[in-house]
């Protein structure tokens, strides 16, 4: 019934292939955070995000040359919202200009991301790689999945879940 259509909602607002990411951009604005506050002599909770939270985390990201800071402030205020939807700590317009500052100045002068080199297909297709598991439970034909993950633009999460067989 509803319930089910809810879930069913609620599943589908993430593909699979991205959940991993977004507890990874949480996981790691949890862990500067932590190191940002360390010591800090009154603890300072990772939520409700505040202006000093934003600001500190912020300038870690920055030291370290963060390229995509925009989505561990987006994971961070997603969070936010889910634990205070309402009330005292509501997601204010000081909250929003703190996330928009903190987005412009992390990313100003960090340069465009690493490009990576093209995959040679043809050194690919050409490698003498055997036909059997390279690792315990891996894929059999890891070139198949190579060649057939570049022509489909799979990312490592996509061709890591592939899975075929020979008639």
């Amino acid at each position: 019934g509803l319930d089910r259509a809810r879930d069913r909602f609620r599943q589908d607002i993430y593909a699979p292939s991205t959940r991993g990411s977004k507890d990874a951009y949480l996981s790691t604005w949890l862990k500067m955070h932590s190191i940002g506050f360390w010591g800090a002599p009154i603890p300072v909770p990772a939520f409700p995000l505040t202006l000093e939270v934003i600001e500190m985390v912020a300038s870690l990201f920055k030291a370290w040359e963060y390229l995509s800071f925009g989505n561990y402030m987006s994971r961070a205020k997603k969070e936010h919202l889910r634990l205070f939807p309402s009330g005292p700590h509501a997601w204010s317009v000081a909250l929003a200009d703190a996330q928009s500052d903190a987005c412009r100045s992390v990313e100003r002068g960090v340069g465009v991301a690493r490009q990576s080199l093209p995959l040679p297909l043809e050194a690919v297709a050409a490698a003498e790689i055997p036909e059997v598991e390279l690792s315990p439970g891996g894929p059999v034909g890891g070139k198949d999945y190579v060649i057939c993950g570049s022509l489909f633009l799979l990312r490592e999460i996509e061709i890591s879940a592939a899975r075929w067989a020979v008639s």
